[in-house]
């Protein structure tokens, strides 16, 4: 792993970073397997980083991944709207007023015989 770019964001409470990942004889890793061995790296709780994304191009043996690490658990949830229970978070659903039908019109009597006019 090689760092490109680290710095700490003053407005969000996270650092970020890009870094690096070479791969000359795999395919591209994945997400699970950098976030395991970046948290090691850098000694941080797994839970406080979050892999934005993750590129590869064609061909190439190399990867660059955007990083970001958190200081707080509450901070990320809140800037990465992360749920951890959707079931807990969705509020109960709320059920349509029951409408009235719409009255009904009498319908207009149709003829059955044609009336015919005699002089």
């Amino acid at each position: 792993m090689k760092t490109i770019k680290d710095e700490n964001n003053m407005l969000l409470p996270r650092r970020e970073m890009l870094i690096e990942i070479s791969h000359p004889d795999k395919p591209t890793p994945k997400k699970g397997y950098i976030l395991d061995e970046f948290s090691n790296f850098l000694k941080c709780d797994k839970d406080l980083v979050m892999i934005k994304s993750l590129k590869t191009k064609y061909g190439s043996t190399t990867s660059h991944a955007e990083i970001y690490i958190y200081d707080k658990k509450e901070d990320m949830k809140i800037i990465e709207r992360i749920k951890e229970d959707p079931k807990k978070d969705k509020p109960a659903e709320e059920k349509p007023a029951e409408e009235k039908p719409a009255e009904e019109k009498p319908a207009e009597e149709k003829p059955t015989e044609l009336k015919t006019k005699e002089n």
